[in-house]
Order: structure tokens, then sequence, then C-alpha cells
């Protein structure tokens, strides 16, 4: 420490100011070479990586809507018309309990019509052939009777 402390006290002020300004300059240079541009470099870095997996997801969104779409056709999710439909939807009101549905074939599409059964069960029924066989409601008439029962109509096209 002497010998910093005799050749610091042998300078004059102007080359102290000047050392002291050198040595500044130096220590933030360091600073910025050892702590800064790493920083800057790895957030660049990780900016393209996120890039990048941004891109994956929605590739892998996209998928997803095809796998999902892809399921639902599999599922035994078919478009059908005239008497394959009039059959289909027949065994499925037997499944549902719905004895009374008669079903017709009416162009492309069916006429449907049930007597005395409970609103909840009908409902079930047209949601799932909706979902199942892919149909539409055209046309409904449903006429409420006592303890929650109606008659309905309905025609069903496919969509």
């Amino acid at each position: 420490m002497n010998a910093f402390t005799t050749f610091w006290n042998a300078r004059s002020e102007q080359e102290k100011t000047l050392l002291a300004a050198l040595g500044a300059l130096g220590v933030v240079a360091l600073v910025i070479t050892l702590a800064v541009e790493p920083a800057l470099s790895a957030r660049v870095r990780l900016n393209h990586e996120l890039e990048a997996l941004r891109t994956e997801i929605g590739v892998m969104q996209l998928q997803s809507a095809q796998a999902h779409s892809l399921a639902a056709s599999a599922q035994g999710g078919s478009t059908l018309t005239g008497e394959a439909l009039r059959n289909g939807l027949t065994e499925l009101a037997h499944q549902h309990g719905l004895t009374s549905l008669q079903v017709s074939a009416h162009g492309i599409g069916v006429r449907a019509q049930c007597n005395g059964v409970a609103f909840s069960d009908w409902i079930e029924w047209l949601d799932e052939a909706r979902h199942r066989y892919h149909v539409r409601a055209g046309e409904a008439h449903v006429v409420a009777l006592p303890d929650g029962r109606v008659d309905t109509q309905v025609l069903l096209d496919p969509s």
C-alpha cells in the first residue's frame, strides 16, 4: 500500500483526475463486459426461444382442435338422411324409453311425433339425436299436458 500512496502523491492534480477517470471507465467497462452484455445476449436468446415456443403452442392448439374434431366424428357421429336417419332415431328413442315416438321420413329429414312423454326425456332424446346424428330441429310444436308431460312434433333435418 505504501508503493501506491507514494505513486499517488507523486502525481499532479491533473494526473490524479485523469487516472481516476480512467479507473472509473475501466470499472464501467468491466461491469458491462461481465454483467450487462451476458444479460442482454441472454435476453435476446430467450426472446427467440419464447417466440419459437409460442409458435409451437399455436401448432399444438391447432392439432388439438383437429383431434377433437376427429374424435367427435369417430364416436359414431355420422350424417344420415331419410330411412337411415329414421331408423337411427327410432332406435335412440327406444334407448331413452320413448316407446310412443313415431318417426317418418320427410324428404332428407324426418318428422318425429311423440304423445304423453316427460318433457325432460324428450329434450334428452332430442339433444342426443342432435349430437349423434348431426340433425337440427327445423320446426317443433310442443303442447304441455298435466304432470310435466307433453305432446311433441318436430321436423329434424341433417345439418
